[in-house]
């Protein structure tokens, strides 16, 4: 089928769930999708599988007058697309599905997007699209949603991997249009983002292996992230304003279409680039600082290079990582060793890249309910072992105790008393 869970509603949750092998030739297909609901959204600790976008918000004009889906919280997923659906791979199972990306944003506010595990996205042109795993694309469906806006949005705690790039940041989408605004993309791990393996082939074009696409977005900040990527860190085409990029490890090798670093069309990375793209940051105010591009020329960047502080580490070898070899197997050897000269020398005083810790606790699901007691007296204290079957329950329970304490139980309820 197209779509797994459509949440044109408000109010809802997709809680420990399993959604899958949901495709489409030529047309998108997904696993989670929202157009007419305004939330708030949970989505925790899901299986989550779709050839065309495995979550969507947007994509076309909600009924709702004024509608854009908000506070939506997307956790502990993973979002998947198998190899058998890819043309070419051993594992082909001989269905072309029309193939897009793993998350997409065309409306939405307040979300968060973290602790999530997300693999394989890859290029299918031209009817599918070039191999970005997450698109932030404001898109007002030809003027008839004008209020789509993309803003307020949290990335942060993710393993990204076997991808085409990174992701895709547009501003607006054209006039009238809300321009993305107040985008923070944190201590996320980007894994074999590869143009040459999963990329549309391009290599002189912005998809090959790029780490973020970027337009015109208002604020957005990049701190924290690990990234290991074939192409260019950015690919900026239009001015952004209030660009922060901090604490990031990444790779700055050329790519087989020779772009590197900071790269936007028409400049020369860094300083020029820098300059043209996002003239807010400088020297002085620290917002391109303590990053790690090994591989990078630094003598692109000396604009950067008196009060900023940035490393250009000739290879891998000379980042010190725990295991960089065994990373693909266990992302923790991507962790810095103690001996790194970059271990702790973030700004904050912690490793430059993924903190390795944060990122952990991050898939470890947490219910946010509060505890409710269901007595009024301490009824449990002391009885070792509780069973309460069935669970849940409508004509009948049983309740088994190992230790009989008490001769007189109450179960308590919003509606009545009973006693057994």
């Amino acid at each position: 089928m197209k779509y797994g869970v459509r949440l044109d509603c408000a109010s809802a949750a997709i809680v420990d769930s399993y959604i899958s092998d949901f495709h489409s030739i030529g047309f998108d297909a997904q696993a989670i999708s929202g157009i007419n609901g305004p939330g708030p959204f949970k989505i925790i600790n899901n299986y989550l599988e779709a050839s065309g976008e495995n979550i969507l918000f947007g994509g076309a004009a909600p009924a709702i007058t004024g509608l854009v889906p908000s506070d939506i919280e997307i956790r502990q997923n993973y979002f998947y697309k198998p190899w058998s659906w890819r043309v070419g791979h051993p594992e082909y199972a001989g269905k072309h599905w029309t193939i897009k990306n793993l998350f997409e944003l065309k409306t939405g506010k307040r979300v968060l997007l973290d602790g999530n595990i997300m693999e394989n996205c890859w290029a299918d042109l031209p009817i599918g699209q070039s191999g970005y795993a997450i698109l932030l694309t404001v898109r007002t469906e030809g003027g008839n949603a004008p209020q789509a806006e993309v803003s307020d949005v949290m990335i942060s705690n993710n393993i990204i991997r076997h991808a085409g790039a990174g992701i895709s940041l547009s501003g607006s989408d054209g006039a009238p249009s809300n321009r993305s605004a107040r985008i923070m993309i944190s201590n996320n791990l980007f894994d074999d983002i590869n143009g040459p393996a999963y990329g549309d082939l391009n290599t002189a074009g912005p998809n090959d292996g790029t780490f973020l696409k970027i337009g015109n977005p208002l604020s957005t900040i990049v701190d924290h992230n690990s990234v290991f990527q074939t192409g260019p860190i950015t690919w900026a085409y239009q001015v952004s304003d209030t660009f922060v990029y901090t604490n990031n490890l990444t790779h700055s090798f050329i790519s087989d279409g020779g772009y590197q670093g900071i790269y936007g069309p028409g400049q020369s990375q860094g300083n020029n680039t820098f300059a043209q793209y996002f003239p807010n940051v400088t020297d002085a105010n620290r917002q391109f600082d303590r990053n790690v591009l090994t591989g990078g020329n630094a003598s692109r960047y000396t604009d950067f290079s008196t009060i900023s502080h940035n490393y250009f580490p000739a290879d891998v070898d000379a980042v010190g990582f725990v295991d960089y070899d065994n990373g693909t197997a266990d992302y923790h050897d991507y962790a810095l060793s103690p001996g790194s000269p970059f271990a702790k020398a973030g700004a904050d005083g912690v490793d430059i890249g993924v903190e390795f810790s944060r990122l952990d606790s991050a898939f470890i699901v947490k219910r946010n309910c509060k505890e409710v007691s269901t007595s009024t007296e301490s009824l449990l204290s002391g009885l070792s072992s509780i069973q309460l079957f069935p669970n849940p329950a409508k004509d009948f329970i049983h309740l088994n105790l190992q230790k009989r304490k008490y001769s007189r139980y109450t179960i308590f309820d919003v509606h009545a008393w009973y006693h057994f």
